[in-house]
């Protein structure tokens, strides 16, 4: 097995395990359920289909952080 993702939020996780066995691709989870693997020979087919269906949303936070800090010195 090779890593799909790792670090998710347990909303994305569960969003791509939902997925995943929808669509009958076995996977596995790993570090708490953050970490989801799956087959090497489906891991970038697998990544495409997930982005396809726009998941993992990424709800955490990200470059938006920025937007609210102040630089100046």
């Amino acid at each position: 097995q090779q890593l799909l993702y790792a670090n998710l939020s347990m909303n994305d996780a569960g969003a791509v395990a939902d997925w995943l066995k929808n669509q009958k691709v076995e996977y596995s989870l790993r570090h708490e359920g953050e970490d989801i693997w799956v087959a090497a020979d489906k891991l970038y087919q697998t990544r495409l289909d997930l982005a396809t269906n726009g998941l993992p949303s990424g709800g955490g936070i990200g470059f938006e952080v920025f937007d609210k800090q102040s630089f100046a010195l």
